[in-house]
C-alpha cells in the first residue's frame, strides 16, 4: 500500500509542476486508496488532479479559480463485502450465522449465551456452552444434558470414561483420587489400618488388650481365654477358649483359661485330673506313717502328763478331805489342867437305840478312809468302844 501512496505522490508532484497542461483540465485517475473496512462492506477513493496556473494554491485552484466539485474530483468505490463463519453481507452490513456476532461475524458469542444474534442463554452448570447450538461440554467429572450430573460411580474425568481404582473407598468424580472408608489406607485403599489403630485415615488408637483390634470399628476380638470390650479379663473358672465358650474338664485341677489344659492338684495326674498319682500316694504315705506315728506318740505322752495331773490333783483333795474329817473326830483336850483323864467320841455301833445318825455317817466316812492316819484313828475309837462295853 506504501507504494501506490508514493506513486500518487509523484504523480500529483509532476502533473502539478511538470506537466504542461491546459488550465482547470482533469488529469487521469489516480490509484484507489485503502478500503475502510476489513470486512463486512466498506469504500475506498480516488482522484484526480486539476491542472492549475503557477503560483497559486492547489486549494484556491480548485474551488475558486476552476470552481470545481468534489465529486467530480472524487471517486468512491465500495470495497471487502464478505463476511467471516458463513455470513452472508447484504449489501450494507453482515449477516451473521448462529453462535456469531460482529461486524464481520467473527466474534462468538459470549460466555453462557448461543444462537442467532446471541441472545438465547445457555444452561450448562458445570461445563461449556456452544456459543452456536448451546449444547453443554461437561467439565471434568461432570455428565448430562446440562452438566449437573456426577459421574457414575467407579467412573471419573472428561466424559466419566476413566476407571477409578479405589477398591475401599469413594473415587473423586473429577480428579479420580480415592477417599478411604473408615479402616482403609493407600491410594487405592487396599490397604487395612496397621495394628492398634482404625477408623477415618485410621487416626484413632485401638484399646483391646489381649486381642485384635477390628480396623473399621475399633472392636476387640479377644484371643482365646480372654474377655471383656478390651479383652483384659480371663475366663470365668471352669471355662476356657474362644469368647470363653469352651467349658473345662479338669475333675480335680485347675484349667488354663486358654488352652482348657489342665493343671492336676497334688496326688492327681491325667488329661481331666481323674488318675490317682501312685508315686505320690507312696511317698505320702511313708512320710504320712512317720508323721501319724510321731505325731501320735507325742499326743499320748502329752494326754499321760495330762491324765496324772488330774490323778495327783484328785488325791491331793481326798487326802486333805480326809485330814479334815479325822480333825474333827480326835479327841478334844480339856483346857482345865485338873482333868488329865481323856476324853474320847466314840461310836456305838451295836446299840442302836442311840440316836446318833451324823455319829453313824462319819463312822461310815472314816471307816471307807484309806488314809493310814484316819484308820489308826479309826482302831483307837473302835477298841475304845469295846473297852468300854466290857
Amino acid at each position: 500500500m506504501m507504494y501506490m501512496y508514493c506513486f500518487s505522490v509523484i504523480a500529483l508532484f509532476i502533473i502539478r509542476y511538470v506537466q504542461t497542461c491546459r488550465h482547470c483540465s482533469f488529469g487521469s485517475w489516480e490509484p484507489w486508496g485503502v478500503c475502510s473496512q476489513n470486512c463486512g462492506g466498506g469504500t475506498r477513493l480516488r482522484e484526480r488532479v486539476i491542472c492549475c496556473p503557477k503560483k497559486q494554491s492547489y486549494a484556491y485552484c480548485k474551488k475558486t479559480y476552476c470552481r470545481k466539485a468534489d465529486n467530480e474530483i472524487w471517486q468512491s468505490s465500495a470495497c471487502n463485502q464478505y463476511c467471516y463463519n458463513g455470513g452472508e453481507f447484504d449489501g450494507s452490513n453482515c449477516k451473521c450465522p448462529f453462535g456469531w456476532k460482529g461486524d464481520c461475524c467473527n466474534e462468538a458469542c459470549n460466555y453462557q449465551y448461543f444462537g442467532v444474534d446471541c441472545q438465547e442463554k445457555c444452561e450448562c452448570e458445570n461445563g461449556i456452552c456452544n456459543h452456536v447450538t448451546g449444547n453443554c461440554t461437561c467439565q471434568p467429572g461432570w455428565t448430562g444434558k446440562t452438566c449437573n450430573d456426577t459421574c457414575n460411580y467407579q467412573n471419573f474425568g472428561v466424559d466419566c470414561q476413566e476407571k477409578c481404582e479405589c477398591e475401599n473407598g469413594i473415587c473423586n468424580h473429577v480428579t479420580g483420587n480415592c477417599t478411604c472408608q473408615p479402616g482403609w489406607t493407600g491410594k487405592t485403599c487396599n490397604n487395612t489400618c496397621t495394628y492398634q489403630n482404625f477408623g477415618v485415615d485410621c487416626q484413632e488408637k485401638c484399646e483391646c488388650e489381649n486381642g485384635i483390634c477390628n480396623h473399621v470399628t475399633g472392636n476387640c476380638t479377644c484371643q482365646p481365654g480372654w474377655t471383656g470390650s478390651t479383652c483384659n479379663d480371663t475366663c470365668k473358672q471352669g471355662h476356657f477358649g474362644v469368647k470363653c465358650r469352651d467349658k473345662c474338664t479338669c475333675l480335680n485341677g485347675y484349667c488354663d483359661n486358654e488352652s482348657g489344659n489342665c493343671t492336676c492338684e497334688s496326688g492327681w495326674n491325667g488329661l481331666t485330673c481323674d488318675e490317682t498319682d501312685a508315686n505320690y500316694l507312696s511317698t505320702n504315705m511313708r512320710y504320712g506313717t512317720w508323721f501319724t506315728s510321731t505325731f501320735g506318740g507325742l499326743v499320748g505322752f502329752v494326754l499321760t502328763l495330762i491324765c496324772l495331773a488330774i490323778i495327783f490333783i484328785k488325791l491331793r483333795r481326798s487326802k486333805k478331805q480326809g485330814s479334815q474329817v479325822t480333825a474333827r473326830k480326835t479327841p478334844t483336850v480339856p483346857t482345865n489342867t485338873e482333868e488329865s483323864i481323856p476324853h474320847y467320841e466314840y461310836i456305838d455301833t451295836e446299840n442302836t437305840t442311840i440316836n446318833n445318825e451324823q455319829i453313824m455317817e462319819q463312822y461310815e466316812n472314816l471307816r471307807t478312809s484309806s488314809s493310814y492316819e484316819e484308820m489308826s484313828n479309826y482302831d483307837i475309837i473302835k477298841n475304845k468302844v469295846l473297852d468300854v462295853k466290857t
